[in-house]
């Protein structure tokens, strides 16, 4: 009977860590071309410092981290060179008004921390990290208007509240 218990816990370790392993390391000299090429064309001074591989659904997609210049990058590519997203990190005074004035709206008087321009299907957001007037963390994503974008908690809770009025 122990042995039976032992063998089921830990088979579910060892699914457990195949699960959290999503991303791996890919040497730069392995990238597919079509993502090289891509990264290289869209910016064409930066230097690739490492890519990971994450397949999800059956489709493996590449993420790759860039230096240009002082600037620093994320850009999520298909393996076919599709780019999908672009994460910059950026200066605080280069937010826009409206996305400060959104947190300032959301967390009065907090410091601001970091922030990332997010580009994906030609949309632009921000990601702010801070921590607000009474020293609590937080993170906040907010389009170009000033809107704040709901994280995926927030739309998980918003799809049980249809479904319980619905």
């Amino acid at each position: 009977m122990r042995i039976r218990a032992l063998f089921t816990l830990l088979t579910a370790a060892l699914m457990f860590s195949f699960a959290i392993a999503d991303d791996e390391k890919v040497p730069v000299e392995k990238l597919p071309e079509a993502v090289k090429k891509a990264v290289k064309e869209k910016f064409p001074n930066a230097t690739i410092i490492e890519a990971t591989s994450e397949e999800e659904k059956g489709v493996v997609g590449y993420e790759v981290e860039l230096k240009d210049g002082a600037a620093k990058m994320s850009v999520s590519l298909t393996a076919e060179g599709k780019i999908i997203e672009v994460e910059k990190t950026i200066v605080l005074k280069d937010l826009p008004k409206a996305v400060l004035d959104a947190v300032e709206a959301k967390f009065p008087k907090s410091k601001l921390i970091s922030a990332e321009e997010i580009v994906k299907d030609k949309q632009t957001s921000y990601e702010i990290q801070g921590k607000s007037a009474d020293e609590k963390d937080f993170e906040l994503e907010v389009d170009s208007k000033g809107k704040i974008v709901p994280d995926d908690d927030d739309k998980q809770e918003e799809k049980q509240d249809d479904k319980q009025q619905g």
